[in-house]
């Protein structure tokens, strides 16, 4: 059993946090339903230099194929980094840096599941704070400053990235996962476009909704 002093200091600092939640604007998202849609939205934001960020198998995908070259038909110049792994770690978001920068890149495009979208939040935290190490931004309301616009693009139903204020990064060194939290990691855009969702086969849908029902619960028992 807990200690009862550990339990009252613990339940002080969660209500203390909820009755903070009350005063922070909590952004949402505007929805599209059609991967395209985001011509319109760089166009609108006056931006021509995306990172698309994805994973290797959705970045061949028929959508993002036809994406990338609407884009560029378009006086776009999408940058593709297909290189996120499962669990972005800081290494992988030190490389993806790396590769906006080096590219002028202006914008930031997630393509995929939690994966693609919290190395998308991370970017934006890295990008802001070149010189600052990642997990000393771990915890809530430690960014605070605007981030670059971010696009996100679900394409599995489940982690809710796409809306959310949160980035998990693995540290790879200590085998452990720490978490981003702040209002300003949420995506000014969600793309919805339930094309991918069809095209996944049948066990990953599942795994999806499982994943869905485990968040619901989780936060409900938090």
């Amino acid at each position: 059993d807990m200690n009862p002093i550990k339990t009252i200091a613990f339940r002080s600092y969660q209500k203390t946090l909820y009755l903070l939640s009350k005063l922070i604007h909590f952004p949402i998202p505007e929805v599209f339903h059609n991967l395209n849609d985001i011509l319109e939205i760089l166009k609108k934001d006056e931006k021509t230099k995306p990172v698309l960020i994805a994973g290797k198998t959705i970045s061949k995908k028929e959508e993002v194929v036809s994406l990338i070259r609407l884009l560029q038909d378009n006086n776009i110049s999408p940058f593709l980094y297909d290189r996120v792994s499962s669990d972005p770690d800081r290494k992988s978001i030190e490389d993806l840096a790396t590769f906006y920068r080096s590219n002028g890149c202006d914008c930031i495009i997630a393509i995929g599941g939690g994966s693609s979208m919290d190395a998308g939040k991370a970017l934006a935290v890295r990008l802001l704070y070149p010189r600052k190490p990642l997990e000393k931004f771990a915890g809530i309301l430690k960014v605070r400053k605007k981030t670059p616009l971010l696009i996100a693009c679900a394409t599995t139903a489940g982690t809710g990235s796409e809306a959310t204020i949160c980035s998990v990064i693995t540290q790879e060194e200590e085998n452990y996962k720490f978490a981003i939290s702040d209002p300003v990691l949420t995506p000014k855009y969600a793309i919805l476009d339930d094309r991918f969702l069809k095209s996944l086969p049948k066990k990953v849908i599942a795994d999806c909704g499982m994943d869905a029902l485990c968040h619901a619960l989780e936060a409900y028992l938090s």
